[in-house]
């Protein structure tokens, strides 16, 4: 849809421009909501398609694409991981329950203990001299919202779609 702004009057793009503003505002609450919906699924180990699923709406898809499980070697033994997700078995060992909290985030953790991760998502962003992976497409991960905030505060920004782009950008140009 276009809109003629000649044949407007002032107060008519005046209101205009509040109705987008506020159409972006309601945008980010949502995509903040969803992104802390998540988290708490990732916490809780469950699968975006579980949730689809058990609300009975439909995953299907031509070809379901296969979740790849990576192998984590605790006390002496080799655990999968369940979707980038790790299981109660693996929380559950007493070489996991040893470890101090920052070396729990999944990413840090995987990265540690899985040579098949971090085969898969190698370091591609770099901020503040800090090495880290960076999906380009969907949620930041736990490492990636720790360097995008101390961006924001870093910068005096607030967080907006546009402040994600471009920490984005910037990241993943310092990597190279």
């Amino acid at each position: 849809m276009t809109t003629n702004f000649s044949k407007m009057t002032r107060a008519q793009i005046e209101e205009q421009l509040k109705a987008y503003q506020a159409e972006l505002s309601r945008q980010d609450k949502e995509s903040e909501g969803l992104e802390k919906i998540r988290e708490i699924m990732l916490e809780y180990g469950i699968s975006e398609s579980t949730v689809i699923t058990s609300l009975g709406g439909s995953t299907s898809t031509s070809a379901k694409k296969e979740d790849k499980k990576y192998s984590v070697q605790l006390d002496g033994k080799t655990y999968k991981t369940s979707s980038k997700q790790l299981t109660k078995a693996i929380k559950d060992t007493e070489e996991y329950q040893n470890l101090p909290e920052e070396q729990k985030v999944l990413d840090t953790f995987l990265r540690a203990y899985s040579t098949e991760y971090s085969q898969d998502y190698p370091f591609n962003a770099n901020y503040d001299g800090n090495q880290f992976y960076m999906g380009m497409k969907g949620t930041m991960n736990a490492i990636t919202k720790k360097y995008y905030a101390s961006y924001l505060s870093d910068n005096a920004l607030s967080e907006s779609t546009d402040t994600k782009l471009s920490f984005k950008k910037l990241a993943s140009e310092a990597s190279q």
